[in-house]
């Protein structure tokens, strides 16, 4: 749980605090047994599982002291360490731990971390004595080169595995989070989605320890793109927005989107012009996928309807994804829901229109259809096969003759895979053997090509129903 407070301080050096609740609204009053004492310096951090932390030293500088909130109108009685102080600061670790610097009357400045079970283990003793009189301390998280790879198991657990900036991987996996239906990655530094098994959205950081809920709407299915988070209705299947409130107080809360359309399944690509495609398979007509448009800014605004495509097939739907393609043009593709096959709609080109018919990419049973952008700009899709569960690939804009094409994965079959950018901007593809439940990680070629594994990751048994890779771009290690 993350909460929100406002710590200040009185003429006569007294503490109050304010908090805010999980629904954006305030308590109506002042918390007043803030610990005893007034204070000449203060510091406020929220620790790993999110419940806010002050520390202050008294007026004479002769003592510090720590008061943690313990529920989400109180603190406790504080801790007083009798150690006198000049400066003091706090940050966080990469794992989310508080830490606190102190220049200490001697003028020596040391660090210490506050572990998860509430000690303090120094850390660090700066050599050099000076006597300063203002410490400031920041987290750093830009540490580039680095990669997460997120598992889910049967039994609704996440693991986490990652790969530090000198480009090696940890050497074993790490609970990172629990009860998980659905989950992403997510598109920013250590930060990550999950709906659970009561369709409650949570965002996780701290490696997992931090788990806020969004909202209390209850979810179905999430799509993340970009800022943009959607979800659909576990009960009206309606699709909905995480977004600010409309009454200007920066508040966020779920809003049904413009024209409240109800969805089985949806996909979001930005497109030419920035904007966020948005498509949905329409549940009270699933032969019907709608199309609309919205910005990728806070409340950006969405354009106002929802378009029909692909005129009156007879074909219904039960995925759908889409991708941008070289020419700038949308491409929407849908796995049809009597036999599995891959169809698609192409724009003529860049806000051009769109064709009254699908045409057929791939006349085979398919699950779990992803679309690869390569760094060639050649754009596929991705599937597994739904009888022998290979990998199968295919171009979305296929020269005459051109058929989809088996990824020569040597495992042979795979349980689930995904698809990420290396730090050189290549594609790389991450695969759970069906066979030896070994999930592996390579660097695809330029183009579409053959598949030659490069690395294979630590064991996490044989439980594995999903992976999910971030880019290699500034997350940080767990350790």
């Amino acid at each position: 749980m993350i909460w929100v407070g406002l710590i200040a301080r009185d003429a006569s050096n007294k503490l109050w605090a304010l908090l805010q609740r999980v629904d954006g609204s305030w308590l109506s009053f002042w918390y007043a047994d803030m610990a005893t004492g007034s204070s000449s310096q203060i510091a406020v951090k929220a620790d790993w599982q999110g419940f806010i932390n002050v520390y202050f030293t008294s007026a004479d500088g002769l003592s510090f002291q720590e008061q943690k909130q313990t529920a989400s109108d109180s603190f406790d009685a504080g801790t007083q360490l009798p150690l006198s102080f000049e400066a003091f600061a706090t940050t966080s670790d990469i794992s989310g731990l508080n830490q606190l610097f102190f220049t200490q009357r001697s003028g020596l400045t040391s660090g210490f971390l506050k572990t998860a079970q509430g000690g303090w283990d120094p850390v660090v003793a700066f050599d050099d004595v000076n006597h300063f009189t203002k410490l400031v301390a920041t987290e750093s998280t830009r540490l580039p080169g680095s990669q997460e790879l997120f598992a889910l198991l049967k039994n609704q657990t996440v693991y986490r595995l990652v790969r530090d900036f000198h480009g090696t991987w940890e050497p074993q996996w790490r609970l990172f989070a629990s009860s998980v239906k659905q989950f992403f990655a997510g598109d920013a530094s250590n930060l990550a989605l999950a709906l659970d098994n009561q369709g409650i959205v949570y965002s996780l950081k701290g490696n997992g320890a931090v788990r806020q809920p969004l909202g209390n709407a209850t979810m179905d299915k999430t799509i993340v793109s970009q800022s943009l988070l959607l979800a659909i209705d576990g009960t009206s299947y309606t699709l909905k927005e995480w977004t600010v409130r409309g009454d200007g107080t920066y508040n966020f809360e779920w809003k049904v989107v413009p024209g409240a359309v109800a969805c089985l399944d949806a996909a979001v690509t930005k497109d030419a012009n920035a904007m966020a495609a948005v498509f949905c398979i329409d549940i009270a007509n699933t032969n019907r996928i709608l199309y609309s448009n919205t910005s990728y800014e806070v409340d950006g605004g969405w354009s106002g309807t929802w378009t029909p495509l692909g005129g009156t097939s007879p074909l219904t739907w039960r995925s759908v994804a889409a991708a941008t393609i070289a020419s700038g043009a949308l491409a929407v593709l849908a796995v049809d829901d009597t036999q599995g096959f891959v169809y698609k709609l192409q724009q003529t080109g860049v806000n051009g229109s769109w064709p009254s018919f699908w045409t057929l990419l791939l006349a085979s049973p398919v699950s779990n259809l992803t679309v690869v952008t390569w760094p060639s700009g050649q754009v596929s899709g991705l599937a597994m096969s739904a009888t022998t569960s290979v990998l199968v690939s295919f171009d979305l804009e296929p020269e005459d003759g051109d058929a989809a094409s088996a990824m020569r994965v040597p495992e042979g079959a795979v349980a689930g895979f995904s698809v990420a950018m290396d730090f050189n901007q290549q594609t790389q593809l991450f695969c759970v053997s069906a066979s030896t439940a070994l999930v592996t990680v390579t660097t695809l070629p330029m183009n579409v090509g053959s598949y030659s594994p490069i690395e294979t990751l630590p064991s996490l048994g044989d439980n594995i129903v999903a992976v999910f890779a971030t880019d290699q771009l500034d997350i940080t290690p767990t350790s």
